[in-house]
């Protein structure tokens, strides 16, 4: 897989691939909090895959956020146990994807 970056992408991916700048700094220690590298990055591939995972998290989050969002707007104070039962089961399977 490839990808052709625009001018404005790669000036803002710049400040994460240098080692000097926050962001650099921020995403090395988002990565060292994940337990995905020790304590520094050694290439250009490295920081884009780390940004790529640390964004595809962000939005798997923001997903079940809408997600038992949703849900919880579902919920009615007197529904029957097997709506509430087949509720807590999606929860649980989202759950299990997510942290897979």
């Amino acid at each position: 897989m490839s990808v052709t970056l625009h001018t404005d992408e790669e000036r803002l991916l710049a400040a994460f691939a240098d080692k000097a700048a926050p962001e650099h700094r921020a995403l090395v220690d988002w990565a060292v909090e994940h337990r995905l590298v020790e304590a520094a990055i050694g290439s250009d591939a490295a920081v884009l895959r780390l940004l790529v995972r640390a964004g595809a998290e962000a939005i798997q989050a923001r997903a079940m956020d809408v997600g038992y969002a949703a849900l919880g707007l579902s919920y009615q104070p007197g529904e029957n146990a097997e709506h509430r039962t087949a509720r807590q089961r999606y929860a649980d399977r989202t759950d299990r994807h997510v942290q897979a």
